[in-house]
């Protein structure tokens, strides 16, 4: 009877093992979630940065300063004014002082008008590159160089040298210069729209 009773006993050190294994799996568990959600945090966030620069890129886009009818204003104070005169009066403007002046304010007029287009249209411009390259910058994308502001620079030096000697060939060269400078700047965009469409595809992808 004592040994039945023994052999009918509890198997306590088998439960006391089972709660154990309950225990420290129940305690690895949070480990796992938490080293899981601290890796996603960081994709997460640049995520959403580039998203944001990629927003300050449209908007730049969508906003883009209409100028039509101021240009259409100067090439009418440049061209067609001065133009007009001397053809309606033969010639005759030129030996007139008051058509004479009215010649030179519609010119002046038409090129300050035209500054003015191009210095809006270069803050435009200059605004958007910046918001580009902050979208390379963002998705840790390589930011291509810009080396064309010695070429405008060495343009207008020879110009203003070539127009006080009456050096053509320097004039000349001058306008090389600018066509070099002018290649460059879209070249340099082209690549930086390169960049971004090939971001914008990433963040298309699921």
């Amino acid at each position: 009877m004592d040994e039945e009773g023994k052999e009918s006993g509890p198997p306590q050190p088998i439960l006391i093992q089972g709660s154990a294994i309950i225990h420290q799996s129940e305690a690895t568990q949070p480990a796992k979630k938490t080293s899981h959600t601290s890796a996603s945090q960081p994709t997460s966030g640049s995520s959403s940065r580039v998203e944001a620069a990629l927003a300050k890129v449209q908007f730049y886009v969508d906003n883009k300063p209409e100028q039509s009818g101021m240009t259409v204003i100067a090439l009418l104070f440049v061209f067609v004014v001065p133009i007009g005169l001397l053809f309606f009066t033969e010639g005759d403007a030129i030996y007139d002082d008051g058509l004479t002046g009215l010649c030179c304010l519609s010119l002046l007029s038409g090129i300050a008008l035209i500054l003015v287009i191009a210095s809006k249209d270069a803050s435009w411009k200059k605004s958007l590159d910046e918001a580009k390259i902050e979208v390379l910058k963002e998705a840790n994308a390589n930011v291509p160089e810009k080396a064309m502001k010695g070429w405008y620079l060495g343009a207008g030096a020879l110009f203003f040298v070539g127009m006080f000697f009456e050096a053509v060939f320097m004039t000349f060269l001058a306008f090389v210069f600018v066509l070099i400078g002018a290649l460059g700047t879209s070249s340099y965009r082209a690549e930086i729209n390169q960049h971004i469409a090939r971001i914008q595809q990433g963040m298309q992808k699921p």
